[in-house]
């Protein structure tokens, strides 16, 4: 196992280089302690960061976030919170939170409505059920709503700031046409998009 390990660590180092890993549970640094997951893991992360590389970088110092989003996205000249697909079939929108106890998610397909109870630190629907977004993985406080059918969906992801008073929700709109293969070239892993995320060394609200 040992010897596995080592051999590992030179092939990540070879291919990735000195990336510093944001999400993973162990690191390069301490490999000989990580188990089977702890590996996958940063292997996991290691491949996405290096798809994310290459991507475009949005920095908000007013409110002091940046995320980074898909090189084929550009920022619409009307609206800066908003990023477009040249052939509209995928778009990424973003908007602050400034108000967490009065902030919903509206699923307007199926008119359910969601909203995040600080004292409980999660998630409540009125549609009772599974109807509500997911944590996902991360050091991050980010959760995940995913609606639509088939290749036409929205992807919603809300990052709330470390104290709970300030968020940054996350939407990727995506519409599918005819043309399937591309498509899904420009389907974009909510996942990459939080992990391109991070909040700004800026006192937070």
């Amino acid at each position: 196992m040992k010897k596995h390990i080592l051999v590992l660590s030179f092939i990540m180092f070879s291919l990735f280089g000195s990336i510093q890993l944001a999400n993973a549970s162990c690191s390069l640094q301490s490999l000989k302690e990580c188990d089977r997951a702890g590996l996958i893991s940063v292997i996991m992360e290691l491949i996405k960061t290096k798809q994310i590389s290459t991507w475009k970088e949005y920095k908000n110092s007013e409110f002091g976030f940046s995320f980074k989003y898909p090189s084929f996205l550009s920022q619409d000249k009307n609206d800066d919170k908003l990023f477009v697909d040249s052939n509209k079939i995928v778009n990424l929108r973003f908007k602050t939170i400034e108000d967490i106890e009065n902030y919903k998610i509206i699923d307007f397909p199926g008119a359910i409505t969601m909203h995040f109870d600080l004292n409980q630190k999660k998630w409540i629907s009125d549609y009772g059920g599974d109807y509500a977004p997911k944590k996902m993985s991360g050091k991050l406080e980010a959760y995940l709503y995913q609606t639509g059918d088939g290749p036409w969906g929205t992807d919603i992801i809300t990052i709330f700031n470390s104290t709970y008073s300030t968020g940054v929700e996350i939407s990727i709109n995506i519409r599918g046409d005819e043309d399937e293969k591309e498509y899904k070239s420009k389907k974009i892993d909510p996942s990459l998009i939080l992990l391109g995320f991070k909040y700004l060394n800026v006192k937070e609200k």
